[in-house]
């Protein structure tokens, strides 16, 4: 049911990066620092402001990294552009200025690098990226409306719960199918952020917009809502501060 992505030689997974900067040797540094931290991992496209905004209509990437100040477009617009073209892309900032580390919640943004605490900061950052792009990276078989069999990545799916023994997978773009119990879907997909609101049910923390503590309720990022049930709160705010 659960498969992984394509694998490069060697069993090493090759993910793109688009890094961001007009300064041509704080770029490099940070490639560098990239690279010695997970030695062939990344294949790191280097671009100034200007360059970037036209490379971001041509091509996607698998993780952003962006500098906030630069001369002709700063990273927020940077930032914009990427997300309307792909809506769940992989942001990282990076600046010296800390204060805009609270401006990358308008933005969506995954981390924050500081410019000055870089390699400190870096050995985490990267861990945190490899372990989301490798839960990208997972695709599972399910049965359309039509009742075709097609694959979608497991990340994609935001809620899901049970129908007369089987599993309906709710997506942005559909409703999908699988043959299989809440458990199993579970076991099968440990590494997936899914917590379990009320029984027989369960969300996608990634896809979470904010939640109400006094009714117990999960407003989700596509406008719907999910009641907590009083049986599932303890486990389910539980799982909620561990984050995702």
């Amino acid at each position: 049911m659960i498969e992984a992505g394509d694998m490069e030689e060697e069993n090493v997974k090759k993910y793109t990066i688009l890094l961001v900067d007009d300064q041509v040797e704080a770029a490099d540094k940070l490639r560098k620092g990239i690279e010695d931290i997970s030695p062939d991992t990344f294949n790191i496209v280097i671009l100034d402001d200007i360059e970037a905004m036209k490379e971001i209509d041509r091509n996607s990437y698998n993780a952003y990294i962006l500098d906030i100040e630069m001369p002709v477009h700063n990273g927020f617009e940077l930032a914009v552009k990427i997300k309307e073209k792909e809506k769940d892309a992989l942001i990282l900032f990076q600046t010296e200025y800390e204060d805009y580390s609270v401006w990358g919640y308008d933005y969506d943004i995954f981390r924050f690098i500081s410019k000055y605490k870089m390699m400190e900061m870096l050995p985490n950052v990267i861990k945190a990226l490899l372990e989301e792009l490798d839960r990208r990276d997972v695709y599972m078989e399910v049965y359309n409306h039509a009742g075709n069999i097609v694959q979608i990545p497991v990340f994609a799916i935001q809620s899901a719960y049970t129908v007369k023994g089987r599993l309906l997978l709710i997506t942005e773009w559909d409703t999908f199918t699988v043959h299989c119990n809440m458990n199993e879907f579970l076991s099968d997909c440990f590494m997936m952020p899914f917590a379990m609101p009320q029984k027989g049910y369960i969300v996608n923390l990634a896809f979470i917009d904010r939640l109400d503590y006094e009714e117990n309720m999960i407003y989700m990022k596509m406008g719907y809502c999910v009641k907590i049930s009083r049986r599932k709160r303890a486990e389910f705010y539980q799982r909620y501060s561990l984050g995702y």
